[in-house]
């Protein structure tokens, strides 16, 4: 039963109330990167269908506790979780930027943490993520797929408040296409919850290729084998291990890196290497010589490598004088 569920929640994407529902390849890599075994407690406070729970699952948990807003999302993820062997479970439905929701998890004492919020202000994206991780216990694992910049935008108060009192040990930038329909970048933030950051250095990588393909009107989908096969355990083993480009080839595949908290909440993409090409040194100097035989190139030709190659041809015969009577009779 567990085999034809993973299957159906894999395939089950839609937004409601904000909530972008996560596929289960890196529900169950995040549960993974934060050694999810079978004595943890895993809480997801936004738990949407309860597919990160049985992500969670997946990786060896099997006590799962599950907060949602929406009643009948709510309902369909008990509906689900009851088909699972071996497990127990509890899903309350509640407000996670609540105390009530903050009280809640303090007696429930979870022991790893895996969290997709709604990404969206109005739905409160950075206040239940600080609600929820500010109610655990100190030395808590905490993994959370958000949008690439949302630490970076929030106020300096609740940046300085956060690194006071948390630290984002990684952040893992996801492939683009990670939710089909959607086209919003997500990173995955692992987090330890209860330690202040005290300017820790950062380990950011990006996963830019999963290996998935497009299916016709379904999510992407591992129909080679990719992932399961290739690319999970190297990218797994590199990111654990915290490996950088000296250290292995993967790691330089992931452009594996440290960054500073206090320059950066988020992973950086490299600096592309300035470049100049032949092209444009020409345009540029073809353009200083009609501009001194007063000749207003943008009036004629706004593209300019269709101006290049017009006044290169022009000027091959090495007498800028000859343009001026063309480009008069073009005015005209």
């Amino acid at each position: 039963m567990g085999a034809d569920l993973y299957g159906y929640m894999e395939n089950w994407h839609k937004a409601k109330n904000g909530q972008v529902f996560t596929p289960l390849h890196m529900g169950r890599f995040a549960a993974k990167l934060m050694d999810t075994d079978d004595t943890d407690t895993v809480l997801d406070a936004c738990c949407g269908s309860g597919a990160l729970l049985f992500a969670a699952h997946a990786e060896g948990a099997d006590k799962l506790l599950g907060i949602e807003y929406d009643e009948e999302v709510k309902k369909l993820a008990e509906e689900n979780l009851k088909n699972v062997d071996d497990i127990t479970y509890e899903i309350r439905q509640g407000d996670s930027q609540s105390g009530e929701v903050s009280e809640w998890i303090k007696e429930k004492q979870p022991t790893k943490v895996i969290l997709n919020p709604p990404y969206e202000r109005k739905y409160g994206c950075m206040k239940i993520v600080k609600n929820v991780v500010d109610s655990l216990e100190c030395g808590t694992k905490v993994a959370i797929f958000i949008p690439d910049k949302k630490f970076e935008k929030e106020s300096k108060k609740y940046k300085q408040t956060w690194n006071n009192s948390h630290t984002i040990d990684a952040i893992i930038k996801m492939p683009k296409n990670l939710f089909y329909g959607f086209s919003v970048e997500v990173s995955l933030f692992l987090i330890t919850a209860g330690v202040p950051q005290d300017n820790k250095k950062i380990y950011t990588c990006y996963i830019e290729d999963d290996g998935l393909v497009q299916v016709k009107n379904k999510s992407p989908q591992d129909l080679k084998g990719k992932w399961e096969n290739e690319l999970k355990d190297k990218y797994f083993h590199c990111i654990y291990n915290r490996e950088t480009e000296t250290d292995s080839d993967t790691a330089k595949e992931l452009d594996a890196k440290w960054i500073e908290p206090s320059e950066h909440l988020s992973y950086q993409l490299p600096e592309k290497p300035f470049e100049i090409h032949e092209e444009d040194f020409e345009i540029t100097a073809l353009n200083y010589m009609c501009f001194k035989e007063g000749i207003n190139l943008d009036e004629l030709w706004k593209d300019k490598y269709q101006r290049w190659a017009m006044i290169k041809a022009l000027a091959q015969s090495g007498r800028t004088d000859s343009l001026n009577p063309i480009f008069r009779k073009e005015e005209q």
